[in-house]
């Protein structure tokens, strides 16, 4: 056999898949399966949100009330055999495996075990005005009871991540500035007397995590919402803002999951209802309802993002020269409202590994400068650089096929046919508009 040398590196040192185990329950045995896929992916971290407002699956020994009383169902956590099993056998896979609990907005499931920590719990009807998603509360922010329950769970959960990643997810988005005029820790809604206590609580989570030797990461809103200090050494996660640059978002595109509510009587909607109006459900306690206008039963990130627009997904994009070594990855999101173990596969592949691929060449190694200029890829105007998708479309459907074979139900990249024709027999000049000459 002939030498062979075969020299290559990742362009992007975080290349990771967020999987939100908190809204719906997955089995440790899915979690390993994916990660097996991960790796033949070559995805390097698998972010874990493991707990949420809607249920706390993660077993906490020293607060055994929590997963207990916060999980959907008697079985449906994971222990710390669980984890450590989970980190263990990604680390074989070269897989780090980064655990987030999310804090103090998104905690509303402490409150089955521990209701006098949480604040605005679950404000029904008008939910929204407490929070992004049913049910609504949060870590009251200047408890003294909150400090120390936060100090036993980090005292118990740290010493088990240490060594297996460096780094520990504290969360931090979408803190909702009502629910603490519910606080009687706070009783305000003024930003200006809730920044300084969201310092304190930060200030206080971060050290002790940088205690038991990990990095703290935290989503954008900390730095770009409330302008906190930050330390020099924590990880911010950028994902809905303008600035945001790399995160690649999968569940979208696939339908609103919330179920249009009756009006209320007397309303103006109640009375424009008619007898033909969408009825969700089938119980004898159902009500008609008005659809949204024009049925936009469509998610807040919708429409749904096709392997080729991850592909197009530059991280990098719009970032200053000298500012794009601060870029340390991106992830694409599995978030869990409309995903469960049964459709996880199809939601996740093959456009994972679009990004991948992106993620481990970089948009400059993959674009081809096209003979005649033309944009194969949205968003580029004639003459730059662009993707050669009829390659890239071969390559994927090929990898594709090679998943299926190890079982994993991925989604179809195209038909059959127009990976054995011509490359330029299933291509259409994206740059004309319907109908132009």
């Amino acid at each position: 056999m002939a030498p062979l040398e075969i020299e290559d590196k990742p362009r992007f040192s975080h290349r990771a898949v967020n999987l939100d185990v908190a809204r719906n329950w997955y089995p440790l045995s899915d979690i390993l399966r994916t990660v097996d896929i991960m790796a033949w992916n070559k995805f390097n971290r698998l972010h874990l949100h493991v707990t949420d407002s809607q249920a706390w699956p993660l077993e906490v020994p020293a607060l055994p009330e929590l997963a207990r009383e916060g999980a959907y169902y008697k079985g449906l956590t994971y222990s710390p055999e669980d984890i450590k099993q989970l980190q263990s056998f990604a680390a074989l896979r070269g897989i780090e495996v980064v655990l987030e609990v999310d804090m103090p907005g998104h905690t509303a499931s402490i409150a089955h075990a521990y209701p006098d920590l949480i604040t605005a719990l679950d404000m029904q009807p008008e939910w929204k005005k407490y929070a992004h998603e049913p049910p609504s509360g949060q870590l009251k922010l200047n408890s003294p009871a909150v400090d120390r329950f936060v100090e036993r769970l980090l005292e118990d959960l740290l010493p088990r991540l240490k060594g297996h990643s460096a780094f520990f997810h504290t969360g931090g988005d979408e803190v909702n500035l009502q629910s603490y005029l519910l606080d009687e820790t706070v009783q305000s809604n003024d930003r200006e007397v809730i920044k300084p206590l969201l310092q304190k609580f930060i200030d206080r989570l971060h050290d002790r995590v940088r205690a038991h030797g990990l990095t703290p990461v935290v989503w954008e809103e900390m730095l770009l919402v409330w302008d906190l200090a930050l330390g020099s050494d924590v990880v911010v996660q950028s994902w809905r803002s303008k600035k945001a640059v790399a995160e690649i978002y999968l569940d979208c595109g696939h339908g609103q999951w919330l179920i249009p509510r009756s009006p209320s009587p007397g309303s103006s909607a109640s009375s424009s209802a008619s007898a033909s109006a969408s009825g969700f459900g089938s119980g004898s306690n159902d009500t008609a309802v008005t659809a949204p206008p024009g049925n936009d039963f469509r998610d807040y990130c919708s429409p749904y993002k096709p392997w080729q627009e991850v592909y197009s997904h530059d991280p990098v994009a719009g970032v200053d020269e000298e500012r794009r070594v601060q870029v340390l990855g991106a992830e694409v999101h599995m978030w869990s409202e409309l995903t469960d173990d049964a459709n996880l596969d199809g939601k996740l592949w093959p456009r994972a590994s679009a990004a991948a691929e992106v993620l481990w060449y970089g948009q400059e190694r993959l674009l081809d400068a096209d003979a005649h200029g033309h944009a194969h890829a949205h968003g580029r105007s004639s003459g730059e650089p662009s993707i050669a998708f009829a390659s890239v479309t071969r390559r994927l459907a090929e990898w594709r096929q090679r998943m299926v074979a190890r079982g994993v139900a991925a989604e179809v990249v195209q038909m059959a046919w127009c990976t054995q024709a011509e490359p330029s027999s299933c291509s259409m000049d994206m740059t004309r508009k319907p109908g132009g000459a």
